[in-house]
């Protein structure tokens, strides 16, 4: 019968050490574990989420991947290299509707919206129109409702956030 192997035994201070340096690799262990889960918790209380999409196809697309979700779409007019849309009333409204984002509902997304260029949105064909009814920009709805601001009504703060905040 073949010799049996056996561990020496770790006495003393070789003992102590290594209790030390396990229970020292667990602390940081659990940390991380617990980081992972306040993160987690972190991200569920969140504010909304923010989506910039280009088009009629790029904002069908979020809609699709986001559909179990509360949405807010802000429709505007495209911008150029200058970073300026083309629609006046697009500008003036842009950031009282930015500065109203602050109270977007945890797990809600806002999906900023550039609808092309102004001879693109002027054609009565357009999809925005004909498929979504959107008839001016800007436009800020609640994707699913009949919940819109439109143009100069999204350059009111208490409307916007009235908009956001509002559970119908």
């Amino acid at each position: 019968m073949p010799k049996r192997c056996r561990t020496p035994q770790v006495t003393g201070r070789a003992k102590r050490n290594r209790d030390r340096s396990y229970r020292r690799q667990r602390r940081l262990l659990d940390n991380v574990t617990l980081t992972e889960q306040q993160q987690q918790q972190d991200d569920d209380t969140m504010i909304g989420q923010q989506v910039q999409v280009l088009g009629y196809q790029e904002l069908m697309q979020e809609v699709q991947k986001r559909s179990k979700q509360t949405l807010f779409v802000y429709f505007s007019g495209s911008k150029g290299a200058d970073g300026t849309s083309w629609c006046p009333d697009c500008v003036e409204a842009e950031p009282v509707v930015q500065a109203e984002l602050q109270n977007l509902p945890a797990g809600s997304t806002f999906i900023y919206c550039q609808v092309g260029d102004r001879p693109y949105w002027k054609d009565g064909n357009n999809e925005f129109r004909k498929e979504l009814k959107v008839t001016s920009i800007p436009t800020l709805l609640k994707y699913g409702t009949s919940q819109q601001l439109v143009e100069k009504q999204c350059c009111q703060p208490e409307l916007v956030r009235m908009l956001l905040t509002e559970e119908v």
